[in-house]
């Protein structure tokens, strides 16, 4: 029988929002040698359910304050047009199908 807490746990891929950790490092080797890293976070997020992003955690909201935002004013055309629309055009305008899934990365 399959186990109920993992069936309950939404996998990132279906969720509607969803935040990813990593490193990013940079070395150089001349003149000097030097080296740093540090931690970067990106959010994907799919455009034809913002609403659904919206309520999937406390933490997170969609065009409203919270600890981690996304406001559709902060990208695309920023002038209150669709951001999927906008999405679909930079798709199309480099060869991509337009029954592409709508996700975003911030």
């Amino acid at each position: 029988m399959p186990n109920k807490a993992a069936k309950a746990e939404a996998h990132p891929a279906d969720a509607a929002a969803a935040l990813y950790f990593g490193d990013v490092m940079h070395a150089r080797l001349k003149p000097l040698g030097h080296r740093f890293s540090y931690r970067v976070m990106s959010l994907l997020i799919d455009l034809d359910r913002l609403d659904e992003a919206d309520r999937q955690s406390p933490l997170f909201a969609v065009n409203r304050a919270a600890l981690y935002s996304f406001n559709e004013a902060d990208h695309g055309e920023r002038d209150g047009s669709s951001l999927r629309a906008y999405a679909q055009r930079c798709a199309a305008a480099r060869g991509s199908a337009s029954s592409c899934s709508h996700r975003m990365s911030a």
